[in-house]
């Protein structure tokens, strides 16, 4: 118990060291607590929750201030046994070269699978756990909607994400429960509330064409 206190506060004691000499120290410092870990850059401010769910591949840069909340162990082996954790096995994964932006939610708490060449602007959300506004087989009944609620029910829904190989999420973008295809491009300002197929653009306003079209005749 005192070796995991110390451990916290020495965690908190370097997070805010700015520069190159606190990013040596933070990466030295999360590899030996992550589940696995390649080479990374974790600029100050950075917080993990539940650090030994989370893995990291190489030349990873984690910038300012972003959470990753990875699902509690005693939830990920729950999942599991429900066979809910999907293809993120009850973890929280982060490919190779993959930039997290400064200021993102990265909530994995129903399992988050991000692929390699992945790039999240500034201040992207994408969670894979959402509560429900309503109750959905009585919709006339009052619900609560935050987990400090004891006299109302509550009722959410969580499940695996997967951010696909080459995909790039806008400045303030938001993924909530939901896939996006390999070299899907979700533009600034999109909320993302349905799965987006490889390949394919989506505006803020719910139209998408292909990422990539031909390239015009010279």
């Amino acid at each position: 118990m005192l070796g995991k206190i110390l451990d916290t506060v020495v965690g908190g004691l370097i997070r805010n060291i700015p520069g190159g000499v606190g990013q040596r120290l933070r990466a030295a410092y999360w590899r030996r607590r992550f589940r696995a870990c390649g080479r990374v850059k974790i600029d100050e401010g950075v917080i993990f929750q539940f650090p030994e769910q989370i893995e990291i591949g190489n030349n990873v840069w984690i910038m300012p201030y972003a959470v990753l909340t990875a699902p509690a162990p005693r939830q990920a082996i729950s999942d599991a046994a429900k066979g809910v954790d999907g293809a993120s096995g009850g973890v929280l994964r982060i490919g190779d070269e993959v930039q997290v932006g400064a200021y993102n939610l990265l909530n994995g708490t129903g399992g988050l699978t991000i692929g390699d060449c992945v790039t999240l602007s500034a201040r992207v959300s994408i969670y894979s756990a959402t509560h429900l506004p309503r109750n959905p087989d009585d919709p006339s009944i009052e619900v609560g909607c935050n987990g400090m609620v004891r006299r109302l029910p509550i009722f959410s829904k969580q499940g695996p994400v997967t951010i696909g190989h080459g995909a790039w999420l806008g400045l303030h973008t938001a993924v909530i429960c939901c896939d996006v295809g390999a070299q899907g491009f979700v533009t600034s300002g999109t909320i993302l509330t349905r799965d987006l197929p490889a390949g394919t653009q989506i505006k803020p306003n719910g139209t998408t064409r292909p990422r990539y079209g031909e390239r015009a005749a010279s």
